[in-house]
């Protein structure tokens, strides 16, 4: 659980308070919808061969913490070489598949 406080200076502080938390595990995310306010992740589980995918969660969250999240997934990126080679393999896909669109 997380709370958050406004200080006058209207800097956001949040802090992490013990509470019951949720473990979600997908194998994809199988759509993503970014607007302006909120942004949208459907994430899905692997049901069978030939890469079939179903729908089994949907993550609504505020484009900023987004935003963050992408933050802090570089910043750990750089931290960790071999997971930083692992990023970095999975992009050259994204770009390949990009490339011939």
């Amino acid at each position: 659980m997380v709370s958050k406080s406004k200080s006058k200076d209207d800097q956001v502080n949040l802090t992490v308070l013990d509470g019951p938390t949720s473990l979600i595990y997908a194998d994809r995310v199988l759509n993503v919808s970014i607007g302006p306010i909120n942004s949208k992740l459907m994430l899905g589980l692997e049901v069978g061969p030939n890469n079939t995918f179903s729908p089994s969660t949907t993550l609504v969250m505020p484009t900023i913490a987004l935003i963050d999240a992408l933050a802090s997934m570089q910043k750990t990126m750089h931290e960790n070489s071999e997971l930083k080679a692992v990023m970095l393999k999975g992009l050259d896909a994204v770009n390949e598949q990009y490339n011939k669109l």
